[in-house]
């Protein structure tokens, strides 16, 4: 007896109660089967019990735990009315099990009791309580899977089963709360907004991840906070600094939780809860962690960056906290010899003061116009790492980036994209993969000065002998002197911003920067090395014309020099930079005296034969170019009249093929109205030197064999349309759509137009663009660049503009491509040409109901467009120049080799020639089919690469 208790234990044997007696008096021993541990809040309750025991010569441990009600009658009587056929599913009851098992607030041993009870309810005579228990005692305890059953689930099923005796069980257990929690409802006062978020649901229990986020909360509360987004933990150190401690927030909970039985036991999916928990939900006794950068940490007090001035600890505004702690007291010094030492060996006065300002600059968030960069140039050993070094320890470990020759290149500068400062020692390498795409063209060798004028270099001369040099230099500062560099690097730095607030870097910086300045110009811009070494400049004498040198003897000088300089065979390419010329003497002025422009040229051009967009723009570029080269200051075409100087300008670039075609650019230009000014001898000069290279380059083409360059690039129609097929395949399967569809079901389109960065219908969009503008060249028959200017119609031809070219998609499946402006539309005719591949067909449809469920509206062309996953999906060119690199890009990103529109041409050519039908046909059959390509029979030949010398 405890406590008014009454503690019970029954043996039960495998036999009758006579038979234990008569083995009792022959001197056997029985072992009892079970022993059931019994517990009575009173004697008449246990007096009772034992009456009802004693009625029956044998029962079971079920029958007695049923008898004694020592199991959970709330859960009993609810799984009670589940259908059977649901518990002979092994699937439901090994959850069932495992939800009695890690069911929070229970006692282990009355839930293993329910179960049995409940079991022994629906089996009957079949059950097997030794088999159940060990089933019951192997399964609980495994949290691998979340648990597919809950008290609400039994709720719906047993509801479902058995309506009316759902409802009994409803009344029995549930209807007493809800009117006590009603009446409680109707008493108590009105909780408040914050004391609402404190109390739980009254009809609930408290999940394992409710209880463990209490917990964590309890312990977390002034001892630690938490990174955003990663989860990174961080310890309390100060009022003002927090340690950064575990870099994994599942490091952090096995620590705090270690002795955690709950926490050991809980789900998957708990588990995950609280790491969602502690990356992203606001919670304000565990709060995130707010770097305040323009704070220093010391263990006297906080530096404030922004004003220069050190704070005690008792002032430290609420909140602070430091971006570094230093584990020294922040004292200032007088005397600041190490620092000193250092800085005089390389500077003097003004200049080490200036580099204190430069350094000052970057120790927070820049609030200057100043605009610069600081460069540390000169030899080895001479202290430009400890000064890095040093402005590195004013920012955490963290915060820091370091570009180096061992930098990754793949993801470019995204990593630094969190950093407050990045530091650079040497780059060896060339870490740009690719050329940046400009809307103009790039400078790479600033020959402008908008990179030059914007850093500022500290040149280190003097090498500091081996016997002087100090390899703990660095830590001596660190020890005594580093509070006071950087108290006197940002004093100077706010001195500085306001005594030249609003003036050029260059109007105040000591003379030793602006050296600096032009040997890093002088290194890298040919231009300005060749105009300080040979162009002096001249004052003007009064009562004469000033000296003026031209631009294009200017470039033969430099040209000269380039060659002379480097000792190569033929002069440059490269122009002289007129800029470079100015920055080296600033009295130097340009004067325009060219009396034509390039949209003068552009107009005589537009006044002849009507021409394509491209080929007028390269034409009237090519001209302006040798008019400003040759031309002099002439106002009109009379430079042509030199004979010699253009065709000289025009052998001196590639091969005869590009010279035939400058060549033919300018007779486009001689038979224009401007072009009249050409006297009749040069005219039938340069036209006769015109009929040569083309009669050349005609005879030339008879002999069609493939360079090694296209015999490597070359691959077979069927090759493509093999690898082109996989591609798309694979398209479809990652999206997890039918590449069989003619179009894109509501599904598929509502699945994927979600926003999303990677991955979505944009996405999808663009990629299968890239595979439809290859799928009109390996499906069908290669026309030329024409695809883009094709306008999707549905209307009949006469209603149709004969002057363009369209794509008729018809019912029933078939689609035409009218040709009615192309190459060679004037000798070869306009041409209809029948799409006959049934998977190019299928690909079109989808790709045109695409393009009309993404822009809104019916399509008007079928390339190209703007497709990205968070741009807006808009038309961006129809031109054929812009197809054709696109299609090259494209190619060698699909197919690993590039190819371009003539490839494909060549390729269908071989295909159709290579086939042993095609010795058999008539001339009509192999003209029909080289029409497909709107080209002749003679050209087919022509296209029909002959392989020869060449083996990968």
């Amino acid at each position: 007896m405890n406590a008014g208790k009454t503690v019970v234990f029954y043996p039960f044997f495998e036999c009758s109660e006579i038979e234990r007696q008569a083995m009792k008096a022959n001197g056997e021993i029985q072992t009892p089967k079970h022993i059931l541990r019994l517990v009575f809040g009173s004697e008449n309750e246990f007096i009772l019990f034992d009456e009802a025991v004693h009625k029956v010569e044998f029962d079971s441990l079920i029958d007695l735990i049923l008898l004694s009600e020592d199991s959970d009658k709330y859960l009993y009587d609810l799984c009670c009315l589940l259908p059977k056929r649901w518990l002979d599913d092994k699937q439901n009851l090994w959850n069932l099990a495992r939800m009695f098992y890690q069911m929070p607030g229970k006692n282990p041993a009355i839930m293993r009791r329910t179960y049995a009870a409940i079991l022994r309810f629906h089996h009957g005579e079949w059950f097997c309580e030794q088999t159940s228990m060990i089933s019951y005692d192997n399964d609980g305890p495994n949290i691998r899977y979340p648990i597919q059953v809950d008290i609400r689930k039994l709720k719906a099923i047993a509801g479902g089963a058995c309506h009316k005796a759902y409802q009994a069980w409803k009344l029995k257990y549930e209807s007493k709360s809800e009117t006590e929690s009603e009446t409680e409802t109707e008493t108590e006062t009105e909780p408040t907004e914050d004391e609402t978020a404190k109390i739980p649901d009254k009809k609930s229990k408290k999940k394992p991840s409710f209880i463990l986020k209490e917990k964590m909360i309890e312990i977390a509360k002034d001892r630690y906070r938490r990174q955003f987004g990663t989860g990174a933990i961080y310890k309390k150190i100060t009022n003002y600094y927090y340690k950064r401690a575990f870099d994994d927030p599942k490091q952090f909970l096995n620590e705090i939780f270690i002795n955690d039985r709950m926490y050991q036991m809980c789900s998957q999916s708990d588990h995950k809860e609280l790491l969602h928990f502690i990356k992203d939900i606001a919670h304000p006794d565990f709060l995130f962690m707010k770097i305040d950068y323009d704070y220093m940490g010391f263990k006297n007090g906080v530096y404030c960056l922004k004003d220069a001035t050190f704070i005690v600890p008792e002032s430290v505004p609420n909140g602070i906290q430091v971006r570094v702690y230093h584990d020294f007291d922040y004292n200032i010094l007088k005397e600041t010899p190490l620092l000193d030492k250092f800085f005089d060996y390389q500077f003097d006065t003004e200049t080490t003061e200036f580099i204190y300002f430069m350094l000052g600059r970057a120790l927070t968030k820049i609030r200057d116009k100043f605009d610069f960069m600081v460069m540390l140039v000169g030899v080895g050993g001479a202290g430009k790492s400890l000064l890095v070094n040093l402005l590195s320890e004013a920012y955490g470990s963290a915060q820091v980036g370091i570009l180096g020759s061992s930098f990754q290149d793949r993801f470019g500068l995204c990593e630094f994209a969190n950093k407050q400062i990045v530091t650079s020692d040497d780059m060896p390498r060339n870490i740009a993969k690719t050329e940046i795409r400009f809307s103009f063209d790039a400078d790479p060798s600033d020959t402008s000065g908008e990179i030059i004028r914007r850093i500022l270099i500290a040149h280190f001369a003097n090498s500091i002998p081996d016997d002087e040099k100090d390899m703990l230099l660095e830590d001596k500062i660190m020890d005594t002197e580093f509070a006071t560099f950087i108290h006197r690097c940002r004093s100077t730095y706010l001195q500085y911003c306001r005594k030249y607030a609003g003036q050029n870097i260059y109007t105040f910086c000591p003379n030793h920067f602006l050296e600096s300045r032009d040997m890093l110009r002088g290194s890298i811009n040919e231009s300005y090395q060749f105009a300080k070494a040979h162009i002096k400049y001249s004052e003007p004498v009064e009562g004469q014309e000033p000296k003026i040198i031209l631009k294009s003897d200017l470039t033969r000088m430099f040209r000269a020099y380039i060659k002379e300089k480097y000792s190569l065979i033929k002069s440059p390419k490269q122009a002289m930079d007129i800029q470079s010329l100015i920055n080296a003497d600033d009295r130097i002025i340009p004067v325009r005296i060219t009396m034509l422009s390039r949209d003068d040229f552009v107009k005589f051009l537009s006044s002849g034969k009507k021409i394509a967009a491209t080929t007028l723009k390269n034409r009237a570029g090519f001209l302006f170019k040798q008019y400003r080269d040759i031309g002099g200051n002439a106002d009109d075409l009379s430079y042509l009249n030199s004979y010699s100087k253009v065709i000289r300008h025009i052998n001196e670039n590639g091969s005869e093929e590009v010279r035939k075609t400058y060549l033919f650019h300018v007779v486009a230009l001689l038979n224009t109205k401007a072009g009249k000014v050409v006297d009749a001898e040069t005219r039938q000069k340069i036209i006769a030197a015109s009929i040569r290279l083309r009669n050349k380059s005609k005879k030339q083409s008879l002999h069609n064999i493939a360079t090694d360059k296209q015999q490597s690039n070359f691959i077979s129609i069927y090759g493509m349309t093999g690898q082109l097929e996989t591609y798309i395949h694979k398209l479809f399967a990652d999206y997890d759509m039918s590449h069989k569809s003619t179009k894109i079901s509501d599904d598929d389109f509502v699945k994927w137009n979600i926003p999303s960065d990677r991955k979505n219908i944009k996405s999808f969009a663009r990629d299968l663009q890239r595979c439809m503008m290859l799928a009109c060249y390996v499906y069908q028959p290669a026309l030329r660049s024409d695809w883009p200017t094709l306008k999707i119609t549905s209307a009949a031809v006469k209603r149709l503009d004969d002057k363009q070219n369209w794509i008729q998609v018809l019912r029933g499946g078939r689609i035409r491509l009218i040709m009615n402006d192309f190459k060679n539309v004037k000798s070869f005719g306009k041409h209809t040409i029948e799409v006959e591949n049934v998977h190019l067909k299928r690909y079109l449809r989808y790709w045109i109901n695409l393009l009309e469920r993404l822009l809104g509206s019916e399509p008007e062309h079928l390339f190209i467009y703007q497709l990205s996953p968070v741009k807006e999906v808009k038309l961006i060119s129809t031109t054929r120049h812009t197809f054709g690199k696109a299609i090259s890009r494209n190619s060698e990103k699909i197919f690993n080799k590039p190819q371009s529109v003539n490839s494909f041409r060549h390729a269908w050519e071989i295909k159709f020639q290579q086939d042993p039908a095609y010795r058999y046909m008539t001339q009509a059959e192999r003209q029909a089919l080289h029409n497909k390509l709107l080209h002749g029979v003679f050209t087919g030949q022509l296209y029909n690469w002959q392989r020869r010398g060449f083996s990968e």
